[in-house]
């Protein structure tokens, strides 16, 4: 199955995530902010199959790391799901507008992300 980086700071929201991931046969990484995620993805994209990530979160917030990813040639086309609290449809707008690939809101529903991992996988 799929090698999945999380990025998560909250860390309920992050075992929650690595469990619906590992009950789906995927692998995951966990990292806690954007600065972390951004080191283990230079090392190690070729063994990424997409990005979980957080927003609000300290260093590099999801924002910057959408922004990042999408400006790095090796990185740009790696599926990006946002997990988020902030589930105002302007900001949903702005995640996927920078180049997110999905949102889903928090408090996290596991069909939900499912879901949205196996749409994103199979994009």
């Amino acid at each position: 199955m799929a090698t999945i980086l999380i990025v998560e700071d909250e860390r309920v929201s992050g075992i929650l995530v690595s469990q619906i991931l590992d009950d789906m046969g995927h692998t995951h990484v966990m990292t806690y902010n954007g600065r972390q995620a951004l080191d283990f993805l230079r090392a190690e994209a070729a063994d990424v199959d997409m990005v979980i990530t957080d927003v609000m979160m300290p260093e590099l917030d999801g924002r910057q790391l959408i922004l990042t990813m999408r400006g790095d040639a090796s990185l740009k086309d790696l599926p990006i799901i946002i997990i988020s609290a902030v589930v105002d449809s302007r900001d949903m707008r702005d995640v996927l507008g920078l180049g997110a690939t999905s949102f889903v809101p928090k408090p996290i529903d596991p069909d939900t992300l499912r879901e949205h991992v196996s749409l994103c996988l199979t994009d």
